[in-house]
């Protein structure tokens, strides 16, 4: 009985082949393996970008929020009132700044001194500081303050992260087109060498066909 070349169900239906990776040439693993490689590779290192970046961005709101408490300090250093007078200056400086959306500041015994928060919340990191405050005196005369003098305070402030969610957005969105930029430069690549490993194989067959023809035709 001759053999069809088909699988056969139990039910006597055809049954297409299966695809295996054993079925495949040489040449064929070889790309797929490159294009599995370069998927890998762009990826990883476009997750590692952005989480350089997150942690940049983040440090620079860090880095931000420490120069704001210091120039905060160095505003009480010679203070000018009283710690109400003194926090209320403070806390309206700060919040002149457009990534500032909360200020707030207490005394030593807990006591909101001054409180200003954005009309137009959104993501934020939150800092608070230490914050030398003279409470003992009721603000009649400026100059320096003994250290002796000084309370500790705190003061918080929130820095808005939608800038750094811009940034790693457009990031994200640069690192995805490299990959898929790259996944198609694979592909096309790919395809040229597997149509140039097949094609000179034919070439040469046709060639010795025509070849071993020839002869006949005389």
């Amino acid at each position: 009985m001759e053999s069809t070349g088909h699988m056969q169900h139990e039910d006597g239906g055809p049954q297409l082949p299966s695809w295996r990776w054993t079925k495949l040439s040489t040449v064929q693993r070889a790309v797929l393996g490159l294009t599995a490689l370069v998927v890998v590779l762009q990826l990883s290192l476009g997750l590692s970008l952005l989480a350089h970046e997150k942690r940049t961005l983040y440090r620079q709101s860090d880095e931000r929020a420490r120069t704001m408490a210091q120039i905060a300090t160095a505003g009480t250093a010679c203070q000018k009132g009283d710690v109400a007078q003194t926090a209320n200056r403070i806390g309206k400086s700060l919040r002149m700044q457009k990534d500032v959306l909360l200020c707030e500041i207490k005394d030593s015994k807990g006591n909101v001194k001054f409180q200003e928060e954005s009309p137009h919340p959104g993501p934020a990191r939150q800092y608070t500081f230490r914050l030398p405050l003279d409470e003992s005196r009721a603000g009649s005369h400026a100059g320096a303050v003994p250290s002796d003098r000084l309370a500790e305070g705190t003061l918080t402030i929130a820095l808005s992260l939608d800038p750094a969610r811009r940034t790693l957005a457009a990031s994200r969105a640069t690192v995805a087109t490299s990959v898929l930029a790259s996944l198609g430069l694979t592909w096309l690549f790919a395809g040229l060498l597997l149509r140039q490993t097949f094609r000179l194989p034919m070439r040469r067959l046709l060639q010795k066909a025509r070849g071993a023809c020839a002869p006949c035709m005389f």
